[in-house]
């Protein structure tokens, strides 16, 4: 969790009750989790509402609702629509059970689990479990108006078969307040300062240019010196 210019930010990552039939134990865990992250005792009913920004992500283990024949059938089809009326954490969310008021972009996927290892064959073994979305990511605003989330794709990573899951990615936008209050007041704290932001944005950028210049005036029999706090990187988090 974190506060940025007066919006707080607030990730969840876990792995949830395995197993196809275990449901109530699912929603069990997501009741329980929600409720370590209470801050007021306002809050203890819904513990992620203290936060304008909610990401939930992880192997949460709800499967399909079909046996492996009937699944693989609709697989072969292409069929995924089909597919995810019958996925058990759409299903539970519509009805209340968990993740109240959090979403989900829409799935364009295969199911990123279970694989065998090395390969792009859905489990082969004895048990032949049947191909689910295990893994998620939901996401939720407190406020639906100008300060909120919109989803700019949400993926499978396919070429990674180092596990019986496929990772999964997503982006995002999320709009940050222009200021903060606390009982009406302005918290010039934490309060969004475009010209601070772009000046400081200007620095790094400066930076980056002297170090480049530093590295291009090296001679080349040191090209593979490097200082640590000149390199930046960007990276995203596969589940």
């Amino acid at each position: 969790m974190f506060n940025l210019f007066g919006t707080s930010f607030l990730f969840i990552a876990c792995h949830l009750t395995a197993h196809q039939q275990k449901v109530e134990e699912r929603n069990s865990d997501y009741k329980r989790i929600s409720s370590y992250f209470s801050l007021s005792e306002v809050a203890k009913a819904d513990a992620v509402n203290s936060y304008d920004y909610v990401f939930w992500l992880g192997d949460l283990n709800y499967r399909v609702d079909l046996s492996r024949e009937e699944c693989n059938q609709l697989l072969m089809k292409s069929n995924i629509l089909d597919l995810l009326m019958t996925d058990q954490l759409t299903g539970q969310i519509l009805a209340g059970n968990a993740f109240h008021q959090f979403s989900e972009q829409p799935i364009s996927f295969f199911p990123s689990y279970k694989y065998d290892l090395g390969s792009d064959v859905y489990d082969s073994s004895q048990k032949r479990r049947t191909p689910s979305w295990t893994d998620r990511i939901l996401f939720r605003s407190r406020d639906d108006g100008i300060n909120s989330i919109t989803g700019h794709g949400y993926y499978c990573c396919n070429t990674i078969c180092i596990s019986d899951h496929r990772p999964v990615y997503a982006y995002f936008k999320a709009n940050l307040k222009a200021c903060n209050t606390v009982d009406g007041i302005l918290d010039v704290v934490t309060a969004f300062d475009a010209e601070i932001y772009n000046k400081a944005n200007q620095r790094r950028k400066d930076t980056a240019e002297q170090s480049k210049e530093l590295r291009n005036r090296q001679p080349s029999t040191r090209t593979s010196s490097f200082s640590h706090r000149n390199v930046t990187s960007s990276y995203c988090v596969l589940l």
